[in-house]
């Protein structure tokens, strides 16, 4: 199947994993184990409750943001896929301004590069919910089917699962969960070779 636009995680991702201390999050928000966050917060029904939860992740995706790096092979991959004229976007649960300023730590990589910027701000249900990744085929005017998530996590899978369009789950040079995605790459320069051998 062609590959026509890769749609990037971030954290994990394009950056170096293990960057954000969920642990400690969890335990300060009381997020059960086994539930993901956002939908923690989801569903607490006292605003207070809430606006602590959201506030103390903001706090703590920032600080990551701070000390952010690329990943191994993070910035040469999208470049070479902007020189193949291969459009990119990122679809994470991140913030926005969590984003941004991790990527003031990218010396080859701008928010600018990005076709497409969705995250958990801009109020789309958030992965593995397919609506993100639509959003981003639509915007870049690309068929589901043509679509690459790339990422490093059980809901990069999924997200593309749901939506129809193709996976690629980035191990990072780890063992990788019982997943099945269309491909498995150890770094993101793999990526490289899926799309020119897809076009073969």
């Amino acid at each position: 199947m062609m590959i026509s636009a890769v749609v990037f995680d971030f954290d994990g991702t394009l950056t170096r994993p293990e960057g954000i201390d969920f642990s400690t999050i969890r335990r300060e928000i009381r997020c059960p184990d086994g539930v993901p966050i956002l939908e923690f917060v989801d569903q607490l029904d006292e605003i207070e409750s809430r606006q602590h939860a959201l506030t103390t992740l903001d706090r703590y995706e920032l600080e990551a943001a701070i000390t952010a790096e690329p990943n191994f092979m993070a910035e040469a991959t999208v470049r070479q896929l902007m020189n193949m004229n291969i459009p990119i976007a990122l679809l994470t649960r991140n913030s926005r301004d969590a984003i941004i300023r991790a990527l003031l730590n990218f010396t080859r990589t701008t928010y600018e590069d990005f076709a497409v910027v969705i995250t958990r701000d801009d109020k789309l249900p958030v992965k593995p919910s397919p609506e993100g990744i639509i959003e981003a085929a639509r915007i870049m005017d690309i068929p589901l089917a043509e679509v690459l998530s790339v990422g490093d996590f059980v809901f990069d899978v999924e997200v593309a699962v749901n939506a129809g369009c193709q996976s690629a789950f980035l191990t990072n040079g780890k063992k990788s969960p019982h997943l099945k995605p269309d491909f498995q790459i150890e770094t993101l320069d793999e990526v490289i070779s899926l799309i020119r051998g897809a076009s073969l």
